[in-house]
């Protein structure tokens, strides 16, 4: 187990519980002595090292203003010398007589290999993303480190790096969605096994899970309720020490905004995940639910607003969920109820369903108590009074239900108010959100999963970040001189639980570049075109030399998919016999970038 200090996430988690403090709306400056600006590289080769017992260990400590921001930490070295490292930093070690050093600024962390007694850096390497953890292994061949999203806070796994090729690496035990009960997580801890075995600690606010990867290859998980710290892994199993401080009895530190980073929304995707479904029964894709007025029907000025959510659905639902529509014939009813009961007993309104046989809404009248409130429609008024509740916005979070949405806050996450109309509580006049009329990009994201997509073109919301999976294959394999050859590339929507109807889904229109290379030489990229079939993008060559291929497929900022990179597929080219141009054109299809 390595010793390390991470004042940056004890921070986080104390500012997390305080959060109905008002903040200030910037720090200030630090009033500690400016340090120098960065720890340099070492030279040479290393002296004879003391004993391990005898070196001066590092000190990582938490830089605060005078009003407790949290601004940077100071590494100190055994030497007396200072440096400055960001708000969000980290010291592991001792690793026989080494430390590892980590930071990040602007989304991207740096990870150095600190030789405390000679105050230098033996190597480093950068990662975007944010790294909280890092251990190396007992052989002192491979470095392990944590990686967490930076926007959302998903923990993306452990990374392997060999410490010879530290720029490489490879995932090695899983992540954690952030869909699970346990996110967001807060910290990761590592420990080895005398057979070489690496356990992987993660803990969010209540509960923890831990990876262990054998030595042998396979991988076990467990998890522990409360706030135990992994202290070692055994031959007999995992040391965990209870009660340690994860996230109850740490300093009280405020974490302010970053300054470095761009400004963000004043409702910022805090948990970016689709709301959650009620039911996993669903309606026919595309079918019509019509509604009838039930036996106490809504008052004339009620039903203009019913029917402008029922068009609402239509023109904002994103997927193949249902529609909704007027008939006086249909099963469906909304209708008026004076009381309810059950969970809507203090309820404005209440839609019930058993999908795909039936639903219903009933609505409170005008002026009608509510539990503690008494129901006041906008609509009602020709000048509506703060406070009254947008009767079509109500509508459609009710025709959100009958699709098989749930309220985030119900399943124990809550969202941003723009992001949904499912919140359990409707907010009234003057706050934000109270007229809105389309679904948020979460409720989106969640009928997409139950209904899908309407096309291969159409945009994932961006509340969701779907797995995509790139594949790319050459019409022929082996060419002549010059002969022309089409590169394939195909994207999808990756084939895994929980993306519903989305999962394996092909993706069309949207921007794939073909790269080739001369085997061992740097990559050239091409614009590729769409292709014949859905999710097919292709570039035509002629090439005059044996080329390796890839397609790239980049994270698209505004919606929700993931970027990819395919396997590397090569074309070999027949040697020219005579009269063979050098430098042959490419065909004009290809477009190189």
């Amino acid at each position: 187990m390595s010793r390390g200090v991470h004042g940056w996430r004890w921070a986080l988690m104390a500012a997390a519980m305080i959060t109905s403090i008002a903040l200030p709306s910037a720090p200030a400056a630090a009033t500690t002595p400016s340090p120098a600006a960065e720890v340099p590289a070492c030279a040479g080769d290393p002296p004879l090292a003391a004993p391990v017992a005898k070196l001066q260990a590092p000190t990582l400590t938490m830089v605060l203003d005078g009003r407790g921001w949290l601004v940077g930490h100071d590494l100190t070295l055994p030497g007396g010398v200072t440096f400055r490292l960001g708000r969000v930093a980290f010291l592991d070690g001792p690793f026989a007589g080494s430390w590892l050093v980590g930071d990040a600024r602007r989304g991207t962390s740096t990870v150095r290999l600190l030789d405390a007694s000679r105050g230098c850096v033996t190597g480093s390497f950068s990662q975007a993303g944010l790294i909280f953890s890092a251990s190396i292994d007992p052989a002192g061949r491979s470095l392990v480190h944590d990686l967490v999203e930076q926007k959302g806070g998903a923990q993306l796994g452990t990374w392997r790096r060999t410490m010879a090729d530290l720029a490489r690496a490879t995932r090695i035990l899983p992540g954690i969605s952030s869909e699970d009960p346990l996110a967001p997580v807060w910290v990761n801890t590592f420990a080895w096994g005398p057979d070489g075995s690496l356990a992987a600690q993660s803990c969010g606010a209540s509960q923890c899970v831990t990876h262990v990867s054998g030595a042998g290859g396979g991988i076990t998980s467990q998890r522990s309720p409360g706030q135990g710290v992994l202290r070692a892994l055994t031959s007999g199993g995992l040391v965990v020490e209870e009660g340690s401080c994860h996230a109850v009895e740490c300093p009280t530190v405020v974490v302010p905004p970053d300054p470095e980073e761009p400004p963000v929304s004043d409702a910022p995707l805090v948990d970016p995940r689709p709301v959650p479904e009620s039911e996993s029964d669903t309606w026919r894709q595309d079918t019509v639910l019509g509604f009838r007025w039930g036996s106490d029907a809504p008052q004339g000025w009620m039903r203009p607003a019913i029917h402008d959510a029922a068009a609402d659905v239509s023109s904002s639902r994103g997927s193949r969920a249902a529609r909704f529509d007027y008939d006086a014939d249909a099963a469906g009813v909304v209708q008026l109820a004076d009381s309810m009961s059950g969970n809507c007993e203090r309820a404005i309104a209440c839609a019930s369903r058993d999908i795909p046989r039936y639903w219903r809404i009933s609505l409170r009248p005008q002026g009608v108590r509510a539990g503690s409130v008494t129901t006041r429609w906008c609509q009602a008024y020709e000048s509506p009074p703060d406070g009254c509740f947008d009767l079509r916005r109500t509508m459609l979070h009710e025709f959100g239900h009958v699709e098989g949405l749930a309220h985030p806050d119900d399943h124990g996450f809550r969202l941003p108010a723009l992001e949904t109309v499912m919140h359990p509580f409707s907010p009234g006049k003057g706050q934000t959100g109270w007229q809105m009329h389309d679904f948020g990009r979460c409720d989106v994201a969640r009928l997409q999963r139950r209904y899908d997509t309407t096309t291969s073109s159409a945009r994932y919301a961006l509340c969701d970040r779907l797995g995509s999976r790139l594949s790319v294959a050459a019409s022929d394999y082996s060419v002549a001189y010059r002969e022309r050859v089409t590169i394939t590339a195909t994207l999808r929507v990756r084939d895994r639980d929980g993306y519903g109807e989305t999962g394996g889904n092909f993706v069309s229109g949207r921007e794939v570049r073909i790269q080739r290379r001369v085997p061992g030489g740097s990559w050239s990229s091409y614009e590729a075109d769409p292709g014949s079939s859905a999710g097919s993008y292709e570039v035509t060559f002629q090439p005059w030399t044996t080329y390796e291929y890839r397609a790239i497929f980049d994270q698209p900022s505004t919606e929700g998919l993931t970027g990819d990179v395919s396997d590397v597929v090569t074309v070999k080219v027949a040697p020219c016999d005579s009269g063979c141009a050098e430098g042959a054109p490419l065909r004009p299809t290809a477009r190189r970038h």
